[in-house]
């Protein structure tokens, strides 16, 4: 066991001999200790003494020296010390502070130190923190220039905590230990690494050692440990024989298994014993377990077990694993202490935390840990393990990888003369997370889940108690967020919001596809209503059915006593068929009790949800409730229609994706959230909003709801006309088609109200991104937004509402181009405020590269605008007489783009709209709207609606006419190439008809 000074922190070197020095120690060996006596509150310095077995040899007085009188030194134990480490540091820094206040005359704080003490100090320092050093003390600047510093500090450079642990010493010197010119080595090192030729092989000898230079921390105790692994079955027979017994297991599962992805999962090299005692002598056992830190994460690598016996020194009785003696943690059992079993905290790679059971001389139970144990994070299990009856914990069964525990097992001892009451069965354990729920307590009622029956694999179960112990949470409770895998398709666990700002998550949220590529679980937000009394009353369970979808939930409901069904499901091409869906089971409780939580296992190593089960209460408490009335049963929601489904990107085709949505009608506020750091966006992207209404206590969350950012109220008259959205112009580099699918950075809304009152908010934005809006126009009005999202791309259109009596037809747009967005609209006349109708005076084009990108409208004198696409590129105008009307328009495209527009008056004016020499000359695809003529359309037939348009059948043309509709041309509608390179692209233009009803 190893000793640190308290102030310096130097590690004091023991004297190895029993007896007394016969000369005085180097000054590391020469200690001193603060005393104190039981049941006195003064505090006594002992003399100069020194180090001998974990124990200070030193004398009573503070002035006799163990040089003095060697006969008269007494023996203190320090493994039983207890100091503040802490406390003494903050007392340091304040006493640090004082120098900030002296004058340039004060003496500094290094001067006091012997010239040897200051260089032995330099000899621990890495040598970027020597330079900083030397900035902060004159006293350092001057005895640490490189000419005076001493041999030893530069041959400590070649340890192996310092920059040139690479270089081999035994390799490149004869004789390291007599070798003296370390500071020319050094400086010959430095000019070598200087070499980028080939034969410079330092630089690539620096390079991999920096690369496997921290495993180093397991190989060094793997080649000093004296034991090796062993094979499970002839340990096991060893161990019968001497009449040990196999207890239960905790275990993780296997990386060979097949449903390991990613490669994930333990790996068995070989199994140890440990015993923690031998016999029935009552003994004093220390148990020390030692971690080891890989992947960011602490595991446990290996147990000692020693036997304590007054001051003398530990006696060590067993042993497993890989001890690091600086990162043990011990514990202590006495002989009226009885082990009665261990809690076992493993992730998917290994074992993480101990929990020693234990019960004492008046039958109360207590409990020690090492690691982590309770509150463990996500992907964690605790398991317990305990004997079997008529038998006693004598010792685990220890099985490991390279370097670290990755499953238990009990040994057991038969401590029952009666074999009639022994039990030979011995049940698997559940990894529980975040702990196992009291099966004892008679208030709760637990419907279990069903358990993993695959071999070798545990079952993995969460205990999602959102209510609390005693259901007081309930009244508190208004969000639940589901996490979706978008990768894989499934529920990978949920989290529970309260009003006072709280929150519980349950599950593994990381996913992991590859050791490069990992990514977070998506989240999908509903509102629950706990405070007005709303609870959860029944859940309801679909399933896939087929290879695509897996056996595993693709639907989870929530029903509630307000007559809501709170619905978790994700999107994906085999969604669209319900033949491949099974039917819906339910879960419930009894009538006289509350749910309060939910229980469900996950399959490991990927964490995804595979059934579930109830935790309900008997009398909740009715705190905090405030009656309200239930809400109307009109939707605030839509569902997304097969039409906006062909219309997504194919990277949210591909993926199981989110859809989300909200009606626009009666907002009182909308919240704006950004996403956070370590989830699927972060700081810089917008990930959601929240819509709040004047009818309704619940709000409704469209897209990801992390962190709230900014707010925007409205007044009872007034409603949202318009959204902008800025995106990220990124582009997934498996996507052939070259579709945008980045994620949003900014987004401004903005209201109007009686008397035109506007309002509105922007948060985010940003340079060089894709820029489109959903505004309200004279025809129709917003009436819902829709946002579907997975971990890498969101997707956003509208919903509108045409005038009462109408209904608007985008025509000719039969198939959307996989390479354009939602269309936009624009119309041959506007109305003001004052209801009046102005025809379109003025039509600006803009062409990039020669190639149409917006249209701006002006109406009337009065510098009334409409707009529609980008402006960006030439602009290109015509004005239009005070009587003059659009009857025609021919289109020109060329090479993806529209080169050419050209509008027909009824007064045989042509307008050509164009930027070039060429124009109309030039050779391409003509198409051509008559706009003084109602199109034909299919008699019987209904088309089939796309949001606030309507197609023709499959195809892409009008079907053979059969009647002729009733209304007229209003407009035009174009949409936007999205290619990363050509956002300002129009992809195509059509005429909108207004069809009276």
């Amino acid at each position: 066991m190893y000793h640190h000074c308290i102030l310096c922190r130097v590690r004091i070197q023991p004297h190895y001999d029993r007896n007394p020095p016969a000369e005085r120690l180097t000054w590391r060996s020469e200690i001193r200790a603060v005393r104190s006596e039981r049941g006195r509150c003064s505090v006594f310095l002992t003399g100069i003494g020194y180090l001998s077995d974990d124990c200070l040899r030193a004398s009573d007085d503070l002035h006799v020296s163990y040089a003095d009188s060697p006969q008269d030194l007494k023996r203190y134990d320090l493994r039983s010390a207890k100091y503040s480490k802490s406390r003494t540091f903050n007392e340091l820094d304040s006493f640090a502070d004082l120098f900030q206040g002296c004058s340039d005359d004060a003496r500094d704080c290094f001067s006091p130190f012997p010239l040897e003490v200051n260089q032995f100090i330099f000899n621990f320092l890495q040598s970027p923190d020597l330079c900083n050093l030397r900035l902060a003390s004159r006293q350092i600047a001057n005895i640490a220039k490189p000419a005076h510093l001493p041999q030893s500090f530069w041959e400590s450079r070649f340890a192996t905590d310092k920059e040139m642990n690479f270089f081999s010493l035994q390799q490149y010197l004869s004789k390291p230990a007599r070798f003296d010119n370390w500071r020319l080595l050094y400086a010959q090192v430095q000019h070598t690494l200087r070499n980028k030729t080939l034969s410079g092989h330092f630089r690539n000898r620096r390079r991999v050692w920096q690369c496997v230079g921290h495993l180093t921390q397991c190989l060094v105790p793997l080649l000093e440990q004296t034991r090796s692994l062993r094979d499970g079955i002839s340990l096991k027979t060893e161990l019968a024989s001497q009449g040990y017994s196999i207890g239960q297991m905790a275990q993780g599962v296997f990386r060979d298994d097949d449903s390991v992805t990613g490669g994930v999962g333990i790996c068995l090299f070989g199994r140890q014993s440990l015993f923690c005692a031998k016999g029935d002598e009552a003994k004093t056992i220390q148990i020390s377990v030692s971690f080891l830190a890989f992947d960011c994460a602490e595991y446990v690598s290996g147990i000692r077990v020693l036997e304590r016996s007054g001051a003398n020194p530990a006696t060590e009785l067993s042993r497993a694993g890989l001890i690091m003696p600086f990162s043990e943690k011990s514990i202590t059992i006495t002989p009226k202490i009885e082990l009665t079993g261990i809690q076992v905290a493993s992730s998917t790679s290994g074992i993480v935390g101990l929990g020693f059971l234990l019960r004492d001389g008046n039958g109360l139970p207590a409990q020690r840990t090492a690691g982590i144990i309770n509150n463990p994070p996500d992907g964690v299990g605790i398991a317990t393990l305990r004997p079997r009856t008529g038998y006693k914990v004598s010792g685990f069964l220890i099985s490991l990888d390279a370097c670290k525990f990755v499953s238990l097992e009990l040994l057991e001892l038969c401590n029952d003369p009666g074999p009639s009451k022994r039990d030979t069965l011995c049940s698997r354990p559940w990894f529980w997370h975040p702990a196992e729920p009291n099966r004892g307590d008679r208030a709760t009622s637990l419907q279990m889940p069903k358990e993993e029956t695959r071999l070798g694999t545990p079952t993995f179960a969460l205990d999602m108690n959102f209510g609390g112990t005693d259901g007081s949470r309930l009244s508190r409770l208004n969000r639940i967020v589901a996490f979706h895998d978008d990768h894989c398709g499934s529920f990978r666990g949920f989290a529970f919001f309260y009003t006072d700002g709280s929150e519980e998550a349950f599950g593994m949220k990381e996913i992991l596809n590859t050791a490069s590529k990992r990514w977070t679980c998506i989240e999908q937000s509903i509102a629950l209503d706990g405070p007005g009394g709303e609870r959860i009353v029944k859940l309801g369970l679909v399933r896939g059915r087929n290879t695509d979808l897996g056996n595993h939930p693709q639907v989870i409901k929530m029903y509630t006593n307000h007559g809501r069904t709170l619905e978790f499901q994700r999107w994906h091409h085999c969604r669209l068929e319900s033949s491949r869906l099974t039917g819906e089971q339910h879960l419930h409780c009894a009538p006289e009790e509350t749910i309060t939580g939910i229980l469900t296992t996950a399959l490991l190593p990927t964490g995804n949800l595979q059934s579930l089960g109830l935790r309900s209460l008997v009398d909740v408490p009715r705190t905090g409730f405030k009656s309200r009335p239930q809400p109307a049963r009109t939707s605030s929601t839509f569902p997304m229609s097969e039409g906006h489904w062909k219309s997504l990107p194919r990277d949210l085709q591909r993926s199981f994706s989110c859809f989300t949505s909200v009606v626009l009608s009666n907002i009182r506020r909308v919240g704006v959230s950004a996403g956070v750091r370590g989830r699927t966006r972060g700081p810089d992207y917008i990930s959601g909003l929240c819509f709040e209404f004047w009818d309704s206590e619940l709000p409704v969350y469209v897209g990801q709801w992390f962190k709230q950012v900014g707010t925007l109220s409205l007044e009872v008259d007034e409603r949202i006309a318009n959204f902008t959205f800025w995106q990220a112009q990124e582009s997934h580099p498996d996507n052939d088609k070259g579709e945008n699918s980045g994620r949003i950075t900014g987004v401004q809304i903005r209201t109007v109200g009686i008397g035109q009152k506007q309002g509105g908010i922007r948060v985010g934005g940003g340079k060089h991104m894709l820029v489109y809006s959903f505004a309200e126009k004279p025809y129709e009005k917003l009436h819902g937004l829709a946002w579907s999202f997975d971990h890498q791309c969101d997707y956003i259109y509208s919903l509108t509402q045409p005038r009462i009596g109408t209904s608007l037809t985008l025509h000719d747009i039969a198939e959307l181009s996989p390479n354009s967005r939602m269309p936009g609209k624009i119309f041959w006349q506007f109305q003001d405020h004052k209801g009046n109708w102005l025809h379109v005076s003025r039509i600006q084009a803009f062409f990039k590269d020669h190639k149409l990108s917006r249209f701006i409208f002006e109406y009337g004198k009065n510098g009334i605008y409409s707009k529609v696409g980008h402006v960006e590129g030439d602009r290109v105008s015509v004005r239009f007489k005070e009587r003059e009307r659009i009857t025609r328009m021919d289109l020109m495209t060329r090479s993806g783009g529209v080169v050419c527009v050209t509008f027909r008056t009824n007064e045989n004016r042509k307008h050509s709209l164009f930027f070039g020499s060429e124009g109309p000359m030039a050779p391409g695809n003509f198409q051509r709207y008559s706009f003084d003529e109602t199109p034909y359309v299919k008699k019987p037939d209904t088309p089939s609606f796309l949001g606030s348009f309507a197609m023709p059948s499959s195809g892409g043309s009008l079907a053979a006419p059969r009647e002729r509709e009733k209304g007229n041309y209003v407009g035009l509608w174009l949409t936007m190439h999205i290619f990363p390179r050509a956002t300002d692209i129009v992809d195509k233009v059509g005429p909108i008809f207004q069809k009276e009803l």
